[in-house]
């Protein structure tokens, strides 16, 4: 049925949401993982994100380097990410091998070795995109953001660990992690595409429904205090351009107020007819670029006004943006809340 959408739980506790769509003969698939940066320890910090990098090589059943190669013979592609508070595997594959992709991504989730000779080389891998990223200055900035909007939490600490901390980590750490947050109530299976969705319920419930029906541990969410007074950071170095974060804390993705702010910074800040852009840029000339933000996890957000200052314009770049937030909160702003309404469903 086209565009169907089912939301369908196995007798393992495992969860599935499925939705149809038969415009092209391709299937996307998900894995999520409701485990992140979040929820490690101290000693664990990079855990996440070091399993996204070695989920994919090799199994019990296939060799190192024989998933990626089996998924792009069939025209496909596989791949993962870490967040602060999830771990998603995903693989796009054409539909006459959906059954074959299903496969490959319960056998990965399950049964992944995590080689130790394997594991040595990809931690080289990480060291070398946090070293990236310490040169990099957006990240430094967004780094900065984060660490003192949720000061006191583990969001305040990159996704990616350190150098050290990483080092640290062993296989047999690796393998109690997983066993702990790699459970079938821990995770959702997530299809769309060119599929029946009663043949795919068959397909993961043959693959995935081989899990134990298993708990991830009691994780209660830590809580983020409210900032009290403004805090500026300056970082000077070796850069070609000067940019600029004004940061400010948002409510929780449970927040219904979290939707309003998604509005309100694609109205102030995304595409060229934005709010910022018109006044920084083309009437003023005092930002090369300016956007706006919003980003929420279940402990709070983060709202964030961004810009690459003219040079010597730094002063006026952020005289302006304070000067319509300000405008913003009043209602003096003259935005056309429907066209960001319209731009955040087209960008969703």
């Amino acid at each position: 049925m086209e565009n169907s959408h089912l939301d369908y739980r196995f007798s393992n506790g495992l969860r599935t949401v499925l939705l149809e769509n038969h415009f092209s003969k391709v299937v996307a698939l998900q894995c999520w993982v409701n485990v992140g940066s979040m929820h490690e320890t101290e000693q664990e910090q990079g855990m996440a994100h070091l399993i996204e990098h070695m989920l994919f090589k090799g199994t019990k059943k296939r060799k190192v380097g024989e998933i990626a190669k089996l998924v792009e013979a069939c025209g496909g592609e596989i791949n993962a990410f870490t967040t602060f508070e999830s771990t998603v595997f995903y693989l796009t594959i054409s539909s006459e091998h959906v059954d074959l992709g299903v496969e490959i991504l319960a056998d990965a989730i399950q049964n992944s070795i995590f080689d130790q000779g394997e594991l040595d080389k990809e931690k080289e891998v990480i060291y070398e995109e946090i070293r990236r990223s310490d040169d990099h200055p957006g990240a430094i900035v967004g780094r900065k953001v984060f660490a003192s909007t949720f000061a006191g939490t583990p969001v305040a600490r990159p996704i990616t660990g350190t150098v050290e901390s990483v080092a640290n980590l062993s296989r047999r750490a690796i393998l109690d992690f997983v066993k702990k947050w790699y459970v079938s109530e821990n995770m959702t299976v997530v299809a769309v595409g060119d599929f029946d969705s009663q043949k795919m319920i068959q397909a993961l419930d043959k693959s995935f429904g081989q899990l134990e029906k298993a708990s991830p541990p009691e994780f209660h969410l830590p809580k983020r205090e409210p900032l009290t007074e403004i805090d500026v950071e300056l970082k000077k170095g070796d850069y070609q351009q000067q940019r600029l974060e004004i940061a400010f804390q948002g409510p929780s993705h449970r927040d219904v107020e979290s939707i309003y702010l998604d509005i309100a910074a694609f109205a102030l800040g995304v595409g060229d007819s934005c709010v910022l852009n018109q006044r920084l840029r083309e009437k003023e000339g005092v930002a090369a670029s300016v956007g706006c933000s919003s980003y929420a996890l279940s402990i709070g957000g983060v709202f964030e006004l961004s810009a690459i200052p003219n040079n010597g314009k730094f002063l006026e770049c952020v005289t302006a943006l304070a000067e319509e937030v300000s405008s913003f909160r009043r209602g003096d702003s003259e935005i056309d809340i429907g066209k960001a309404v319209a731009n955040l469903r087209c960008n969703r």
